[in-house]
């Protein structure tokens, strides 16, 4: 793969969710555009995944996640993905990403393997809001239209970006 995009409209049940540790499992149509050497392709998808977290605390908090996104009109051909990372608050809204993720393409392209493993590091930008009560009304970038301050547990929400480049195997980029 040269590059794929995927994108996904999802349903979630929460199998266990406490203050400390979540389970859930998710289900969805999506679509998908596609680069390989043989050529480029775009089909819709069917996604099923299931996420696991661990807060240590405010701060640190540990994932694992494990999605498998077939092509509906042949689901012998797909992704399937497991993620396991680490997560650190550096400040009220940003935070440190590191991950490994092992990706298998059940149809690379000619003379490519069909998986590989990487590890990411990225930063986070978390939208929820402080954990102290005067700086998050002080913070206007805190501010969700209706409320005076959005909920200040910044897990919830978030944007994320990185960039991961492999060589050898299914995916390239």
């Amino acid at each position: 793969i040269d590059h794929r995009i995927d994108t996904s409209i999802m349903l979630c049940r929460h199998l266990l969710k406490s203050d400390k540790a979540s389970l859930s499992v998710e289900l969805g149509p999506g679509y998908a555009w596609e680069q390989k050497a043989s050529g480029s392709d775009h089909f819709m998808t069917a996604r099923l995944s299931q996420r696991f977290e661990y807060r240590f605390n405010k701060e640190v908090r540990l994932w694992q996640s494990f999605g498998w996104t077939p092509r509906v009109e042949d689901l012998s051909e797909g992704v399937f993905e497991a993620e396991l990372g680490l997560e650190n608050k550096l400040n009220s809204a940003l935070s440190l990403r590191s991950f490994v993720r092992h990706r298998i393409d059940t149809s690379p392209a000619g003379g490519q393997g069909r998986s590989d493993t990487a590890l990411m590091v990225g930063l986070g930008y978390g939208f929820g809001g402080s954990d102290e009560p005067d700086a998050a009304a002080a913070d206007l970038g805190n501010a969700v239209p209706g409320n005076a301050v959005a909920p200040d547990d910044g897990w919830e929400t978030t944007a994320a970006m990185g960039l991961t480049l492999n060589r050898g195997n299914s995916d390239k980029t």
